[in-house]
C-alpha cells in the first residue's frame, strides 16, 4: 500500500470517528457506554452475592441462566475483549513505544487501584465477622469464600505482595490457594490486564497475520488445557484469557480496514465476527461475552453507515443508547467502581451486621440498592481527583519522552498509525 494511500485511509478514520458529540477527538463513545454498564453488571452481580440473594435465585432460576447471567466473569470476558481492542489502539500511535506505553498504563491503573487495595486491606479483619453474623454464609456455596479469608489473613504479607506487583492471578494455586481471590477479589482481571500489557506489542504484531492469531490462541488453548491436566494449579493463568485479548486485537485489525470505507455494507464488514460468535456457541465457549461483542461493534459500524435493513436500524440504536451521557458518565467512572465497590460493600454489610444480626438477604440487598448513590458519587471522587490528575501526569510524561523517540517495530508490509485514541 502506498503513503498516500494509507494516509488518505488514516485521515478517513479520523474524520469518521471524530464527531461532533465525542468528549474527546478518537474516542468511541460506544465503549465508553460499554465499560459502563459492564461495571454496572459485576457491581449487580457481586451484591446478589454478599447479600446471600444468590441462594434464592439459584434455586428459582434455571441453571444455564444463572451460570450465564449471575456470573461476573461474563461481564469481565467482555473487559478482555475490549481492553485487546483499546490496547491495540494505543499501540497504533504515531511514534509508540514499549516504554511509553506502560507509563501511560501505570498511571491510568496504579493510584486508584492502590487506594482501592489499602481500603481492601480492611476488609481482610471483617470478612471473618460477616461470614460467621450472616447466616446465609453457612451455606455451601460459600465454602470458597471461607476459604479465601482463611488463606488472606494466614499469609497476608504474601499476598499483598502479589498484589503490589500484580500477580496474584499468576501464582499456582499449588503454592498459595486462593491467591487469585485474596484480599481484592475484583483486581484478578486486573493482575490478567497487566500481563498482556506485557506482551501486547508482540501480540499487536503478530495482529498483521490472520495466521499468527490463530497461532497464538491455539497455543495459549493448548497450554491451559495442558496444565490443568498435570495440575499445576494454572486454571486462572493468563493463558486462560489471552484468547479473549486477541479477539480484540483481531477486532481492531478490522476496524482499520473497514472504518475508512463506508462503502462496504454492514453485513459484510460484521462478516469475520459473526462466524466468530457462530463458532464460539458450537464450541460452547465464550459465546456470551462474544455475542455481546458482536452486537456492540455491529453497533459502532452501524453509527458511521446508512443501513436500510432492520437490523442496521437496530444496531444504530443500540449505538446511540449507549453514547447517552449518562451511560458514558458510567463508563468514565468505572475503572474506579469496578474496584472500589467490592471494599465499598463489604464495609457496608459488616456495619449492618453489627447493628443487625439476623439482617435477612432482601434486607442486605436493600441496603446495597440504598447505597448506590452513594458509591457512585464516591467513584466519581475518586476517578476526578485521582485518577484524573493521575493518567494527566502520566500523558505529560509520555509527551516528553517523544523527544527520545524509539517507535515499536512495525510490520513491513503496513505501518498501522490511525491516531485513534482511546
Amino acid at each position: 500500500m502506498s503513503n498516500a494511500s494509507r494516509n488518505h485511509g488514516h485521515e478517513s478514520v479520523n474524520r469518521l470517528r471524530m464527531k461532533p458529540d465525542s468528549q474527546r477527538p478518537g474516542q468511541i463513545r460506544e465503549f465508553e457506554g460499554l465499560r459502563g454498564l459492564l461495571a454496572v453488571w459485576v457491581v449487580f452481580v457481586h451484591s446478589i452475592l454478599l447479600s446471600g440473594m444468590i441462594l434464592q435465585l439459584n434455586s428459582g432460576l434455571p441453571a444455564a441462566l444463572t451460570r450465564g447471567l449471575l456470573q461476573g466473569q461474563q461481564g469481565v470476558a467482555l473487559f478482555m475483549i475490549l481492553s485487546g481492542f483499546v490496547v491495540s489502539m494505543q499501540l497504533a500511535r504515531p511514534g509508540a513505544t514499549m516504554g511509553r506505553f506502560m507509563t501511560s498504563r501505570f498511571f491510568r491503573i496504579y493510584p486508584n487501584y492502590l487506594l482501592s487495595l489499602g481500603l481492601a486491606v480492611v476488609t481482610v479483619f471483617l470478612m471473618p465477622g460477616i461470614l460467621e453474623t450472616g447466616h446465609w454464609f453457612r451455606d455451601p456455596h460459600f465454602e470458597s469464600m471461607h476459604a479465601v479469608s482463611f488463606q488472606e489473613r494466614s499469609h497476608l504479607h504474601w499476598h499483598l505482595l502479589f498484589h503490589v506487583f500484580l500477580i496474584q492471578a499468576a501464582i499456582p494455586n499449588a503454592w498459595f490457594p486462593e491467591a487469585q481471590w485474596a484480599i481484592l477479589a475484583p483486581a484478578w482481571s486486573l493482575s490478567h490486564e497487566w500481563q498482556f500489557y506485557l506482551i501486547a506489542p508482540r501480540l499487536r504484531k503478530a495482529a498483521f497475520s490472520p495466521f499468527g492469531l490463530m497461532t497464538i490462541a491455539v497455543i495459549a488453548v493448548v497450554a491451559a488445557r495442558l496444565a490443568a491436566r498435570l495440575s499445576l494449579g494454572l486454571e486462572w493463568s493468563i493463558l486462560t484469557t489471552l484468547p479473549l485479548f486477541l479477539i480484540g486485537i483481531l477486532t481492531y485489525r478490522i476496524h482499520e480496514r473497514v472504518v475508512s470505507r463506508p462503502e462496504i455494507k454492514l453485513s459484510e464488514a460484521m462478516m469475520p465476527l459473526c462466524g466468530l460468535t457462530a463458532f464460539s456457541i458450537l464450541a460452547n465457549w465464550k459465546f456470551l461475552p462474544i455475542t455481546a461483542w458482536t452486537i456492540v461493534y455491529g453497533a459502532v459500524l452501524a453509527a458511521d453507515r446508512i443501513d436500510s435493513t432492520r437490523c442496521g436500524a437496530i444496531l444504530a440504536c443500540f449505538s446511540g443508547l449507549l453514547k447517552t451521557r449518562f451511560f458514558v458518565w458510567l463508563g468514565s467512572i468505572s475503572y474506579a467502581l469496578y474496584l472500589f465497590h467490592w471494599p465499598f460493600m463489604i464495609i457496608v454489610l459488616a456495619a449492618a451486621l453489627k447493628v443487625r444480626p439476623d439482617l435477612t438477604s432482601v434486607q442486605a440487598m436493600a441496603l446495597f440498592v440504598a447505597f448506590i448513590p452513594v458509591m457512585l458519587w464516591l467513584c466519581h471522587l475518586i476517578h476526578s481527583s485521582i485518577g484524573l490528575p493521575a493518567s494527566a501526569f502520566g500523558k505529560r510524561l509520555r509527551t516528553e519522552a517523544r523527544q527520545y523517540p524509539e517507535p515499536i517495530a512495525k510490520s513491513p508490509t503496513r505501518a498501522a498509525s490511525t491516531g485513534l485514541r482511546p
